[in-house]
């Protein structure tokens, strides 16, 4: 009878394991930076390395102990009509959905002052994508200590096809523009 009892409560340990983690697992897994090609219309334009702000906000601890790694890809989306800040940029996952490639949770907030210098360019058509280059803190989720994020965003720009310049003359452009009128 003991012997049942041990088997028994070996068995509901190991389905509790079993629920724990298909309940904890996260649904959608993470696209890799490496995975993300930019078109080939773009060029780099700029790296910045700075950290995710807010992350101890919506939930975001707990998506970033059991979703996040360094490599992962993020996207950045502008946030215009934020009430606290018309410059807001928001930092999400990128994830594997079933029909493909889709934006993800929030994670954070780039800082202030890197989005007054990014919203613009934006707005203006720049594409940006970021990588996680490091977690921070704690990452164990045992110390009671939030988790950091420290991030690489890259920059693209539409490359600009420079059209040929003519041949130059040997005469100034007055000399040029005085023989037209009097040619």
């Amino acid at each position: 009878m003991e012997n049942i009892e041990s088997i028994l409560g070996l068995v509901i340990f190991a389905f509790a394991c079993w629920l724990i983690w298909v309940l904890c697992r996260p649904k959608y897994k993470s696209v890799r930076f490496c995975d993300v090609e930019p078109d080939t219309s773009l060029h780099h334009y700029r790296t910045i390395r700075t950290k995710i702000r807010g992350v101890t906000f919506r939930g975001a601890q707990g998506i970033i102990r059991r979703c996040c790694h360094p490599g992962d890809a993020l996207t950045l989306r502008r946030e215009s009509q934020n009430p606290k800040d018309r410059n807001a940029i928001q930092i999400r996952r990128l994830i594997y959905r079933d029909n493909g490639r889709a934006v993800g949770e929030q994670l954070g907030y780039v800082s202030r002052d890197l989005a007054a210098d990014l919203a613009p360019a934006m707005d203006a058509g720049v594409w940006t994508i970021a990588r996680i280059t490091e977690l921070t803190g704690g990452v164990t989720g045992w110390e009671g200590i939030s988790v950091g994020v420290n991030i690489q965003i890259e920059v693209y720009k539409l490359a600009v096809v420079k059209a040929p310049k003519p041949p130059r003359s040997h005469l100034s452009a007055n000399e040029n523009a005085i023989r037209h009128v009097a040619g």
